[in-house]
């Protein structure tokens, strides 16, 4: 397997999140409820299109025979024995104290999580994937945003009013609102910026 596979299925549910917008968009001025689902469903599967490509990074990187970008095949991880699972490894070795439950997984969506369980995994792209993950800025805008479209909650609300306000937006401006922003006024749509730096941190990650 090449791990361009990873980047190919991610810009292919970018696309799809694309074409959820662009139906928001149609409905903006004529169809409120419309609106709102199609700019929810497209914040909520970037966030899990997001979480589940990370995780196939992570996973296909450890159980090795697959290819980078630059042509490297990569060994399967020393740690993990062929016999088990990943996940059921990283359940076992997350924390010295206990074993976590059978449900559990890291918040792949997490950059720091991410990381943590491709170091303990002893993934062979170990430092590429440090190098990508660790550049790319947007993770937590898109999970705050999420958070609150999801959870209307005052602790998921206050942290992303929080966020919008360091970034300069007004503290009281809706995820539905904040995703449409244009930065700097004349710039891309902050939800099109999330979906562009994303892609390229895929990118960077499977070189």
């Amino acid at each position: 397997m090449n791990l361009h596979r990873v980047l190919r299925r991610f810009e292919t549910c970018c696309a799809q999140i694309e074409g959820l917008l662009g139906q928001a968009v149609a409905f903006r001025h004529t169809n409120d409820p419309a609106f709102l689902v199609y700019s929810a469903l497209a914040v909520i599967r970037l966030h899990d299109f997001w979480t589940t490509h990370c995780r196939q990074l992570v996973f296909c990187s450890c159980c090795g025979s697959c290819t980078t970008l630059s042509g490297t095949t990569l060994p399967r991880s020393p740690v993990v024995p062929s016999s088990l699972d990943p996940i059921e490894w990283l359940r076992m070795n997350w924390t010295s104290r206990k074993r976590m439950g059978n449900t559990w997984e890291p918040d792949w969506y997490i950059p720091d999580q991410c990381l943590r369980a491709a170091r303990l995994l002893g993934i062979a792209n170990y430092a590429t994937v440090f190098n990508a993950l660790s550049a790319v800025l947007v993770a937590d805008q898109v999970r705050f945003t999420r958070n609150a479209v999801v959870h209307s909650l005052p602790v998921t609300y206050s942290r992303f009013r929080a966020m919008t306000a360091r970034l300069g937006f007004g503290g009281s401006i809706s995820p539905f609102e904040f995703i449409y922003c244009r930065l700097g006024g004349t710039g891309p749509m902050v939800i099109d910026s999330w979906i562009s730096e994303l892609q390229l941190c895929i990118a960077a990650a499977i070189r």
